[in-house]
């Protein structure tokens, strides 16, 4: 287990820094915070302690385990849960398991930092089941690691969700892919 904990366990002290919370006015200013803190969390080496960690009985080079470890550990551990009513908040990685939970966008970028920390390319496909609104969000990983030549829709917020599998009755959907690690 991490140094964060299991959510719903003991979480240490409260936090002192205060929650992201921006007016976005675009899709795109929304994809733009979210892929800044897969940037921050790729570079934060507790991400790396975790990813690593996660995957250590996964054979060498096996793309498949690793994404496995990664999607179910998350799902095990951190709890799908609102934003605050008519409030966009944002997290990186370590403040999602931290706190134990967060929303889609807030798992999209657990498992797109955790899965970047392991090699792989990942991104967002955001997704409307309405036709009205975009109202869900979930993270990509590419395969194969090295030269993805497809991609591999990950949402760990729905209970009987599993690598790959993807909400039905999309009417329309956006895919941003791949993530600039470096910008």
């Amino acid at each position: 287990m991490s140094q964060f904990g299991k959510a719903g366990s003991k979480f240490g002290p409260m936090p002192q820094a205060k929650l992201a919370m921006k007016k976005v006015k675009s899709l795109e200013q929304r994809i733009d915070i979210l892929q800044g803190l897969v940037r921050e969390g790729v570079r934060d080496p507790r991400m790396r302690h975790i990813a690593v960690n996660l995957v250590r009985d996964c054979p060498d080079r096996d793309d498949g385990c690793e994404i496995a470890k990664v999607f179910w550990y998350v799902k095990a551990n951190v709890r799908y849960t609102h934003d605050i009513h008519g409030i966009d908040t944002y997290q990186t990685a370590a403040r999602t398991l931290q706190f134990g939970g967060g929303d889609c966008d807030d798992h999209a970028v657990l498992l797109a930092t955790l899965l970047g920390e392991l090699g792989f390319q990942t991104g967002f496909k955001v997704i409307s089941t309405q036709g009205k609104t975009w109202e869900h969000i979930y993270a990509l990983v590419g395969l194969p690691k090295r030269a993805p030549k497809r991609v591999l829709p990950l949402d760990t917020t729905v209970p009987s969700s599993f690598p790959g599998w993807e909400p039905p009755q999309i009417t329309h959907h956006r895919e941003f892919f791949p993530i600039n690690l470096v910008g």
